[in-house]
């Protein structure tokens, strides 16, 4: 039976922190030996967010149906067209002068990135890897110190397998990525800078005011059908979304697209957001409320399904503190680390829809938490003043008071949040 395709949307840098854990686990459980289904039947097929393709030169390539959406200087050692493909991305100069070539230094592999690109291509420095004498270990060690070029790295001294500290060297998702993506995976928001204190990305208004541009638009529309259209069953689209910054606008205009174009289709949104996120200031904390709040009203009149995901304990008023798991340890100021666990249970919570035989459908689940209408799994609700849980005191964000508080915080960055209750009344 053919499989029934998901194509899936990253939007915002922690989505594409997931979404890395997520694309790495499901490649972790490739089976390449065709003995293994004798003894133990084939659970998932990945054939629904995966795809087969063919290099220029004829090699075979399985990569994820995926479009994400990052800022500039968020890729790290990774190039935009991935490492599956060679594309020459120098443009013709029409200059009979002399030409000054400025490059910006390029981004070293950790020593991670760099044993995996080694195993991958069967290069004998990544079989002795696996296998290192113990003898060896001190030469190899000096030798990589007194290169700038290789990353340095330990090995353990009694299996003789390397150690990676990836708590320290992770800045950016594509330091821990081992899946290879698609050409036409990443688009990068030229715009904004990526952790830009300057100018940075983090009203609703902005994400949507870049996907108006053309230019970028013919893009995104090009890159969404280049998956859509190969597809024979294609039954709808998964989306982690960044709904507290800049890009819940980009994922606002990305659902509208999508309701247009496959309104028959579903769409499962995830809006994550970190334990790390900025909230100090009255205008940090505003502006995520008001990303928050505009998020989730486009996502529940827009989508299927709406579920936010975070492992702070609270995201309304304030970020709480983080929630603490009995039977695991994790660091909560580490992106690597929160964004493993929700990566974890998107993985549990989308099986039911991935699994080789007797599979559900998408609409299955999205259908099945969104009855009379309601589409936001956490609370039940759709309407935006419609929010607080029973008991709580009736909240008056809505559409209003939301473009009020924005324009009071632009009159006077510094106003206090009791200042804006007292005037657009209790968040």
């Amino acid at each position: 039976m053919s499989a029934r395709e998901v194509v899936t949307l990253q939007i915002g840098s922690y989505s594409n922190f997931v979404g890395t854990h997520w694309w790495n686990l499901q490649e972790s459980s490739f089976v390449y030996d065709p003995q293994h289904f004798a003894a133990f039947p084939k659970e998932v097929n990945h054939d629904v967010l995966f795809r087969e393709g063919k290099t220029a030169t004829g090699q075979v390539t399985y990569t994820p149906r995926l479009v994400l959406f990052d800022l500039h200087h968020s890729l790290g050692s990774l190039r935009r067209e991935g490492t599956l493909y060679s594309i020459d991305t120098e443009e013709s100069i029409n200059w009979v002068g002399d030409v000054t070539l400025h490059e910006a230094p390029r981004e070293k592999r950790n020593a991670f990135l760099a044993d995996l690109d080694d195993v991958k291509d069967g290069s004998e420095d990544g079989e002795e890897q696996k296998t290192m004498d113990s003898d060896d270990i001190e030469s190899v060690q000096k030798m990589e110190e007194a290169s700038d070029d290789i990353p340095v790295k330990q090995v353990d001294a009694v299996f003789g397998k390397a150690l990676y500290n990836l708590d320290s060297e992770v800045k950016v998702w594509s330091d821990y990525l081992s899946t290879a993506f698609h050409p036409r995976t990443i688009h990068i928001l030229q715009d904004y800078q990526h952790n830009d204190p300057e100018q940075p990305f983090n009203v609703f208004g902005m994400g949507q005011q870049v996907m108006k541009d053309g230019a970028i638009w013919d893009q995104v529309e090009d890159r969404v059908r280049y998956f859509t259209e190969e597809c024979d069953h294609l039954q709808g689209f998964q989306i982690f979304l960044d709904s507290y910054n800049g890009f819940s606008g980009v994922g606002a205009s990305m659902l509208s697209f999508l309701a247009d174009e496959y309104s028959a289709k579903s769409r499962f949104t995830f809006a994550v957001t970190p334990t790390t996120v900025s909230d100090k200031t009255a205008k940090e904390r505003s502006c995520r409320i008001i990303n928050s709040a505009l998020s989730l009203s486009h996502g529940c009149e827009l989508g299927s399904l709406y579920l936010p995901l975070s492992l702070s304990s609270s995201l309304w008023k304030s970020v709480g503190s983080p929630v603490t798991l009995p039977y695991l340890d994790y660091k909560t100021n580490l992106d690597y680390h929160t964004s493993a666990v929700l990566a974890a249970s998107v993985d549990t919570m989308t099986l039911p829809y991935r699994k080789d035989t007797g599979s559900s459908r998408v609409a299955d689940i999205t259908s099945s938490f969104s009855s009379y209408g309601r589409k936001e799994i956490n609370e039940g609700k759709e309407s935006l003043s419609d929010w607080p849980r029973l008991g709580r005191p009736k909240s008056c964000v809505n559409e209003q008071t939301i473009a009020s508080t924005k324009k009071d915080i632009d009159e006077d960055p510094h106003i206090s949040v009791q200042e804006l209750s007292n005037t657009n009344g209790p968040y």
